[in-house]
């Protein structure tokens, strides 16, 4: 009976973690953002004092939106920059297995997509330096990102 009590604790377990892992191949990674749903970071970067799961950086200044893929455990991209008070509509995407989340505390945006939900969200580029998002769920697992000054 112990036995099959562990069995089934051990499963539990093992199945809550392959819920949260994304389900792509360790061994691979994209930086682009289209079609990429990799758990495995290219490297980490540092924003602010967080370590993020690098998966690219964009160029965003003038343009009027970009779109932002979530992934386990990642934001592609993960630096945008842009302009110095610039409004960008950011068309955010969850493509994990979980549900992700995109904040900006400073902004007061707080927003919770389930897997395969996209939602858009207009946010501001700071007067200089940077704003960092996060994913309010798997912000220690290094889902987090930036808006920086160009």
């Amino acid at each position: 009976m112990k036995a099959m009590r562990l069995g089934a604790v051990v499963l539990s377990l093992a199945l809550a973690a392959t819920a949260c892992s994304g389900g792509g191949s360790s061994g691979s990674s994209s930086s682009s953002a289209a079609g990429s749903t990799s758990t495995a970071p290219t490297a980490q970067i540092t924003v602010g004092s967080d370590q993020a799961n690098d998966h690219g950086r964009v160029e965003a200044s003038g343009a009027s939106s970009q779109p932002v893929q979530q992934g386990n455990f990642f934001f592609s991209p993960t630096v945008i920059s842009g302009s110095a008070g610039q409004t960008l509509t950011i068309h955010l995407s969850n493509r994990g297995t979980a549900a992700h989340n995109f904040s900006i505390d400073s902004e007061h945006i707080n927003v919770t997509l389930q897997p395969g939900q996209s939602k858009a969200v207009k946010v501001t580029f700071p007067g200089s330096g940077f704003t960092e998002f996060y994913c309010s769920f798997h912000k220690k697992l290094g889902m987090v990102g930036e808006l920086t000054v160009a």
